[in-house]
């Protein structure tokens, strides 16, 4: 890259030359999604922190959100040179040309981007790995925090759906745990056994949470939003992954059967594992009450009365 964009600190008049740091990302992908910003001046000064909550769009959908928007604070503040820092390299190949922008969803975006920039008289774009870019990287997940905060209210059905399978995987014994609330209240809370043996994964048990939650959503009217921590559920259910064959297929098929009802009044997404105890801790009570010993996951869940009561005040909030 051009080291000479910024060749003499001094030469600049300040407000006139800006590095800015952007990263965008969604929780699911797509799924709920945000972008973070920093733009510094020249002798390293935050001038501004910039942020927003995307509702549910792709990762790419997100970084160029966070580029277009350090762009359009860039022009609206007449600054004449910029370079901007991005860990998505997809993006920042597509604007230096290197790369072809294939995606009709991208494609406006980046012509944006494109034309935002030639209003700019000394423009670049730079890579860096994932750790260079830090404090956007909290923005953007503060944005998708706050935004999937406001986005919960608006759902009538809340569900949450996750599986196990101990003492091995494949080939172990198979649990799932699900839980519905409608209207902040909770309607179903159950964990069940799929079985033993070599037909049995931690996918099939997965899905099997899935299909438990689902059936239980359609009985009642109105918006849905379903939370799982499994990324091939949540991928494949939402068309973003191939489904290849395997022991699980039979489940995704049962799954996508029931998804087609709903998909049109919900949303599903992806969550990490510690934001999904309670079905964490219905999917192992179930194999601790037969005596199964756990071996791949740790076995470290508080007693689900208390995380019931983390949940009631959570709702009450």
């Amino acid at each position: 890259m051009n080291d000479s964009l910024f060749p003499d600190p001094a030469a600049d008049a300040p407000g006139r030359a800006f590095i800015a740091h952007c990263d965008g990302g969604a929780r699911g992908n797509p799924g709920p999604s945000g972008y973070g910003a920093v733009i510094e001046d020249i002798n390293g000064r935050v001038v501004a922190e910039l942020s927003e909550y995307l509702g549910i769009q792709t990762n790419n959908f997100a970084e160029y959100s966070g580029l277009l928007a350090v762009l359009r604070w860039t022009v609206v503040n007449k600054a004449k040179r910029l370079r901007v820092v991005s860990d998505s390299e997809l993006m920042v190949k597509q604007m230096q040309l290197l790369y072809k922008v294939k995606s009709p969803a991208l494609r406006p975006l980046f012509d944006e981007a494109l034309r935002l920039s030639r209003h700019i008289d000394h423009f670049e774009m730079r890579h860096t790995l994932r750790g260079g870019n830090k404090q956007a990287e909290v923005l953007a997940n503060e944005a998708v925090d706050k935004g999937m905060e406001r986005m919960v209210k608006n759902y009538q059905i809340q569900g949450w759906f996750d599986g196990c399978c101990e003492p091995k995987n494949p080939g172990g014994h198979a649990a799932w745990g699900a839980v519905l609330h409608v209207n902040g209240e909770s309607v179903y809370r159950a964990g069940g056994y799929c079985g033993v043996g070599p037909a049995m994964s931690n996918n099939v048990a997965e899905y099997s949470a899935f299909i438990a939650v689902a059936t239980e959503c359609l009985k009642y009217p109105g918006f849905a939003l379903i939370r799982g921590d499994s990324k091939l559920v949540v991928m494949q259910l939402n068309g973003r992954w191939k489904v290849h064959g395997g022991l699980y297929l039979p489940f995704y098929k049962q799954a996508k059967t029931l998804w087609d009802q709903l998909k049109n009044r919900a949303h599903l997404v992806w969550i990490p594992r510690e934001q999904n105890d309670i079905c964490d801790v219905l999917s192992k009570k179930v194999l601790k009450d037969m005596g199964i010993k756990f071996m791949l996951q740790p076995d470290d869940n508080e007693p689900l009365d208390e995380l019931k009561e983390q949940y009631r005040r959570a709702l009450a909030e």
